[in-house]
């Protein structure tokens, strides 16, 4: 009797491995560099309340940024180190155009809602990996 027991324990343990391990190897959708800036200034003008002379900008300086990572990406695939490099320098030119579109205040804002995303992705990377 006992081994029943533990062998229907082992089986039902197995099944609850198995279909926690398929839920997070779903593949994201991978958008294309329009999708993506669409979705970044969407956000912002949401988020900031933007006119609409703004969010034409921040479009376009978006757009520019995704393909910029696009290729990027394509380029140093295989070295993480050159590509993290580039995507910082990437980073740094774009929060300068940022700031020259944005009104102060809206910067602010911006880079409140920025630190929060970073906070956010931190805590799902721990969930994801925990320290061993």
């Amino acid at each position: 009797m006992k081994k029943i027991m533990v062998i229907i324990f082992l089986m039902i343990g197995s099944l609850g491995i198995s279909f926690a391990q398929t839920a997070q190897t779903t593949p994201r959708e991978k958008k294309t560099p329009e999708e993506r800036a669409q979705l970044t200034t969407d956000r912002m003008v949401k988020g900031l309340a933007l006119n609409e002379a703004q969010a034409a900008k921040l479009k376009e300086v978006n757009l520019q940024q995704a393909k910029k990572m696009e290729a990027l990406k394509e380029e140093h695939a295989q070295e993480r180190q050159e590509l993290r490099k580039e995507a910082t320098n990437i980073h740094a030119s774009v929060e300068q155009e940022y700031k020259a579109i944005l009104t102060p205040e809206q910067y602010q804002k911006y880079q409140q809602n920025r630190e929060k995303q970073v906070e956010k992705r931190k805590g799902k990377i721990h969930e994801r990996r925990p320290r061993r």
